[in-house]
């Protein structure tokens, strides 16, 4: 699935999701993407048409607090599946104690900010990203 999802990522948008050039997922990278436990890491798929075509995730940072993040194959943006995803994963998150969330984007990436702002996250520039922390709004 994350494979799958990594490849359907333009440069361009795999940039806006890594925060940096990322040509390939390295082993490490893989590994940590995939080391999801249900409580710590958590992760939703969005599938269209049987193919899996976008990831959202949080990551505990704190007790009531998560780092959040989301990517969608680049022919399916658009369509509200970022919205639908995140929506789910908000509810998954506030059902499982998480009242904050965190995230870091890059300044360009208008649609995950108009997102995570819909989410209660307020971002403000830190060295030439994005960064923001909020109560979570159902």
């Amino acid at each position: 699935v994350l494979q799958n999802v990594f490849d359907g990522l333009s440069p361009r948008s795999r940039e806006h999701r890594y925060l940096v050039p990322m040509p390939r997922l390295t082993g490490r990278a893989r590994r940590s993407l995939m080391d999801i436990d249900g409580h710590r890491h958590v992760a939703w798929v969005a599938l269209l048409d049987g193919r899996p075509v976008a990831i959202c995730r949080y990551v505990r940072t704190g007790p009531d607090s998560a780092e959040v993040a989301f990517e969608v194959v680049d022919a399916a943006q658009g369509r509200g599946i970022a919205s639908a995803l995140l929506d789910a994963v908000v509810a998954d998150a506030c059902a499982s104690g998480i009242a904050w969330f965190e995230a870091t984007v890059e300044p360009g990436n208008a649609g995950s900010v108009a997102l995570l702002h819909r989410i209660g996250l307020r971002l403000t520039p830190v060295d030439g990203l994005l960064e923001g922390r909020g109560r979570l709004c159902l």
